[in-house]
């Protein structure tokens, strides 16, 4: 699935997720949902390299917001998601590291594409590794993914999100 899990750091919040349910009445609707994140968001203190060689031994310092509300719904991060090598390419095979391979081509000749930058995420869901997870669309790394994987995307922020990141770069 992913190019990065934190089995210890998972299993932690697993424990303390479990003694928060026991001592409290209010449980989110996210509580221990397992998901997982493409590489491109930062998750602390874990290796974020956007599928890129260049960037193979960055550990985060922080969480990106996506996942700090994750966390705050006390969902459970599984891991990372490899990715085309910082979101180009449309097959999830231009990867640095290993190419996202569709679960659906497990009985065939040659390996299925996951499609898309967010192949990885797709295939993660698609082989039940979790119960969902995050990727980044601009121009169909979501909704080819779950097209060729044959889940459900919900790309409905796209232009929120492609308006903040344009405006953090000016």
């Amino acid at each position: 699935m992913g190019v990065y899990i934190d089995g210890d750091q998972l299993l932690d919040d697993a424990v303390n997720l479990e003694n928060k349910i026991k001592d409290s009445k209010f449980i989110p609707l996210l509580s221990g949902s397992i998901l997982s994140v493409k590489d491109n968001f930062c998750v602390q203190n874990c290796r974020s390299s956007a599928g890129s060689k260049i960037l193979e031994n960055y550990i985060s310092p922080y969480d990106a917001a996506v996942v700090e509300k994750l966390r705050a719904h006390q969902s459970l991060i599984l891991g990372k998601n490899n990715m085309d090598e910082f979101g180009m390419g449309s097959s999830g095979l231009n990867s640095a590291y290993k190419a996202a391979i569709n679960p659906w081509s497990v009985n065939h000749e040659y390996a299925l594409s996951a499609g898309g930058s967010s192949g990885a995420s797709a295939a993660a869901v698609a082989a039940n590794l979790c119960h969902g997870a995050i990727g980044s669309d601009t121009g169909g790394s979501i909704r080819q993914p779950a097209s060729f994987t044959g889940i459900l995307c919900n790309p409905l922020s796209l232009p929120i999100i492609a308006s903040l990141i344009l405006l953090s770069l000016l």
